[in-house]
């Protein structure tokens, strides 16, 4: 389905004198057309060692008339009529692809750019201003076009994918939400599993599995156990003692969207020195969830944790306490002091006041929010406070 207001691109490419929007990058294809390869996008497809495909575009022009396009691999083609993909001019390059008891269809080009410059053309937008996601499109790709398009004028499209993709749409908040409830699930599934003894890799297995339960894709994870992750949060062999602190970073997949949520429990009985530094990570959470609202720049909620943990005797990891979140786990609105963007309904934001604490580990607390018209409604609700997880051994 489309999941983005096409007047409100049509409007925002007019603002900008742009014709055509030419995308390349996973997220953004996945954005404009709701289509996301089930394998790595930008793995290529080779068939004999020396010939090889890869890559999809889509373009957006700014008069719907003009209709969007995709180009995509010939293997895609019944890819994107399982996933019912709203673009109807469809497009395909690369090797003869052969079904038994099917009529044959032939993709049009050996290469994608080849593929894109005749759909531009039939749009009569070969002299127009191109729009590319620049920081994506590969150097090759992107000389192609140029000497393909001459008359064209390329510009970056970064501006205007992200006023687009900044605040979400009914549907991808409902991807959203259920990305986070598999998280949050899967975290208390692992916390729930801790045993003395246990290795980090099991605690990241149970999370993984877990999240496939619930109906969503694994995305990633950190975990760590204790003082080891003041300096290291990959999971490991490392196994779980007594008094340690377990942190946790996990994100899932759920049709193109994702989530992001950081925990922190303990087993057995938290040092004094872990109780301070959760709890000071705590609080800046809840005075995150307390100030967010539309009206609200990013500028101040980092001003806000800034000044809690320097009163409190810290610092911040990072210089932000927070990100936007949706096809990317770091999305615009970044919560850093740079940034003076307000915050609207419909927008995701994950607050994520974070600390690496020598002698300690890895204190975080990480939630995702939806900012609403009066406030903010918190996507992911697992137990935020210090509390023990598995049963420590007697």
């Amino acid at each position: 389905m489309r999941l983005f207001d096409y007047a409100k691109a049509s409007a925002l490419m007019d603002e900008s004198g742009i014709d055509l929007v030419l995308v390349s990058s996973p997220e953004n294809v996945g954005y404009l057309a709701d289509y996301s390869l089930y394998i790595n996008s930008g793995h290529p497809f080779i068939l004999d060692g020396t010939e090889q495909w890869t890559g999809r575009m889509v373009g957006l022009p700014k008069e719907e008339k003009r209709e969007a396009f995709i180009a995509a691999i010939s293997f895609e083609e019944t890819l994107l009529d399982h996933y019912g993909v709203w673009i109807r001019d469809r497009r395909y390059f690369g090797p003869r692809m052969v079904y038994q008891g099917r009529a044959e269809k032939h993709a049009e080009h050996t290469d994608l750019v080849n593929c894109v410059a005749e759909a531009i053309c039939e749009r009569g937008l070969s002299e127009g201003t191109i729009a590319v996601d620049m920081a994506f499109m590969s150097a090759q790709y992107y000389m192609r076009l140029r000497e393909l398009l001459p008359k064209a004028s390329f510009v970056d499209a970064e501006s205007l994918l992200w006023r687009l993709r900044i605040i979400k749409s009914p549907e991808e908040i409902r991807r959203i939400r259920k990305a986070a409830q598999a998280t949050d699930a899967a975290v208390d599934a692992a916390y729930a599993a801790c045993y003395e003894g246990m290795p980090e890799l099991e605690f990241q297995r149970i999370l993984k599995q877990t999240m496939v339960q619930e109906g969503t894709d694994y995305g990633w994870s950190s975990v760590a156990f204790g003082p080891k992750g003041a300096l290291l949060v990959l999971a490991t062999e490392e196994r779980l003692k007594p008094g340690e602190i377990v942190r946790t970073d996990a994100c899932a997949r759920y049709q193109g969207y994702i989530s992001d949520i950081s925990r922190v429990r303990v087993f057995g009985q938290p040092s004094d020195e872990a109780r301070r530094a959760h709890d000071a990570i705590y609080t800046a959470n809840r005075m995150l969830a307390e100030a967010a609202r539309p009206g609200v720049r990013c500028c101040d909620l980092y001003q806000i944790v800034m000044a809690h943990l320097k009163k409190r005797g810290y610092e911040s990891l990072s210089p932000q306490t927070g990100h936007g979140l949706g096809r990317d786990a770091h999305e615009p609105p970044m919560l850093a002091g740079w940034n003076e963007m307000i915050l609207e309904p419909n927008m995701i934001v994950v607050f994520e006041p974070t600390m690496r604490v020598v002698g300690v580990g890895s204190v975080n607390v990480e939630d995702m929010v939806l900012i609403t018209e009066s406030g903010n409604e918190a996507l992911t609700t697992s137990v935020r406070e210090l509390v023990c997880c598995g049963v420590p051994a007697h």
